[in-house]
């Protein structure tokens, strides 16, 4: 998954109000590794699930590249018990 370091670390400072900048890494577009590694792309970024790829996918044989983006704005369910714990209210 690429998530461009869109994890824990950025919600937690975010929560303390501090800078995000270095928690942070540039996108990289991961299309061209999958053709190296001959394997079939699929970004799900832009790609909807049809019935009938969803059963190409799940009867597929061979390996598959999925390059799925983490949602920067999404934290997970722990950031907010966390936050709890720190407040005081655990």
């Amino acid at each position: 998954m690429n998530d461009c370091a869109y994890g824990a670390e950025l919600h937690f400072l975010k929560m303390h109000q501090r800078p995000v900048d270095k928690s942070v890494f540039p996108d990289v577009d991961f299309a061209p590794m999958p053709k190296g590694l001959l394997l079939r792309h699929l970004p799900f970024g832009v790609w909807k699930i049809s019935n009938r790829r969803h059963r190409r996918l799940v009867h597929r044989k061979a390996p598959l590249f999925l390059d799925c983006k983490i949602n920067a704005d999404v934290a997970g369910s722990f950031m907010s018990e966390l936050a709890a714990f720190e407040g005081g209210q655990h």
